[in-house]
């Protein structure tokens, strides 16, 4: 697979739509640890929403990752959680969206060194 996440997982269920029968033992697509960031991909909908790819996919496992949470609820977006997953697709532990609280100096001139504080960053 070559470009981006969201990218790769559409062209997973792209193939597991059109050649169901290369993944007929069942598919384990892991990603774990890989300490990606940003949005859920929404690829992940497809993949589990689609009969012919739900049934090909036997793990989807993104545990490890830093996938953003629904910065209104905390939680993973409203699509995500609907989906019915088993134990052996894991989505892991969403990731707040970091927020900046303080920045010291008020102002600084270009090349001073600035303190900026906030809650959920990630290391």
């Amino acid at each position: 697979f070559l470009g981006t996440f969201e990218g790769q997982l559409a062209q997973l269920a792209g193939t597991l739509q059109t050649d169901r029968d290369a993944f007929a033992s069942g598919t384990t697509y892991s990603v774990l640890s890989n300490a990606f960031s940003g949005p859920l991909p929404f690829a992940m909908y497809t993949l589990f929403t689609t009969p012919s790819t739900a049934v090909a996919l036997a793990a989807l496992e993104l545990g490890g990752n830093h996938f953003r949470c629904d910065p209104e609820t905390g939680s993973w977006p409203l699509w995500a959680l609907r989906l019915k997953l088993s134990h052996s697709h894991v989505l892991g532990q969403c990731t707040p969206v970091p927020t900046v609280t303080a920045v010291a100096p008020g102002s600084a001139a270009e090349g001073e060194a600035l303190t900026v504080t906030g809650a959920s960053y990630q290391a």
